[in-house]
C-alpha cells in the first residue's frame, strides 16, 4: 500500500505523529485502552434503514441505548444524554436521547450540537436557540414493551458494522516502516 493510498485510507489523522505510528503504540494516547473506531462511520454506515429517520422522531432512546451498548462492548465509556429544547409553547418544546463520548455527541445522523441542530432545522442565525444537555442513564431510557424490536434490529446492525470496521482497522499497516 503506498502512503498516499494509505492517508486517504486513515479517518482521523490526529492519531498519528510524524513517523506515522498511532499515539497509543507510543502510550501517549489517554484512550490507548480502547479502539480508535469512528463512531460516526459506525453510524452512517450501519445499514439501518428506516430506523435511522424514526430515531430522529421516537425512537431515539431506543437508538440511543443500541449505540451505547455497542460503543461500550468495544471499549468506548459513553454516556447518555438527553438534549431538551423548550420552545415559546408546549408543542414546540422536545425531547432527544443521545450519546456521549469524550465530549461529542451522537445520534442516528451522526454528530449532534447545537450548531448542528440549528444547521439541521435551518434556524436562522438571528434567532435565539439553545439546547439544554442533561445527564441521563442508560437503564430504563426505553419503554421495552414498545421499543425492544427496534433495540435488537439496531444493537444487531451496530455490532455487524463495528466487527467490519475492527477488521479494515486490523488490514491497515502501520505507516511509514518501509
Amino acid at each position: 500500500m503506498l502512503a498516499a493510498e494509505f492517508l486517504d485510507a486513515v479517518s482521523d489523522l490526529s492519531e498519528f505523529i510524524v513517523v506515522g505510528l498511532p499515539l497509543h503504540f507510543l502510550g501517549t494516547n489517554k484512550s490507548c485502552h480502547r479502539c480508535h473506531m469512528d463512531i460516526v462511520e459506525l453510524i452512517k454506515t450501519a445499514k439501518i434503514g428506516r430506523e435511522r429517520k424514526d430515531a430522529q422522531i421516537d425512537s431515539c432512546a431506543a437508538f440511543a441505548a443500541a449505540l451505547y451498548d455497542v460503543l461500550a462492548e468495544n471499549g468506548f465509556a459513553p454516556s447518555m444524554v438527553t438534549a431538551c429544547y423548550r420552545g415559546a409553547t408546549v408543542d414546540s418544546t422536545w425531547y432527544h436521547q443521545v450519546v456521549q463520548v469524550d465530549g461529542k455527541m451522537f445520534d442516528s445522523l451522526g454528530e449532534f450540537s447545537t450548531q448542528i441542530m440549528r444547521d439541521r432545522l435551518k434556524v436562522r442565525p438571528s434567532s435565539a436557540y439553545e439546547l439544554e444537555y442533561k445527564p441521563d442513564r442508560r437503564e430504563g431510557c426505553y419503554d421495552e414493551d414498545d421499543y425492544q424490536g427496534v433495540y435488537d434490529f439496531l444493537a444487531k446492525e451496530f455490532r455487524k458494522t463495528a466487527k467490519k470496521l475492527k477488521a479494515l482497522e486490523e488490514d491497515v499497516p502501520a505507516f511509514g516502516m518501509r
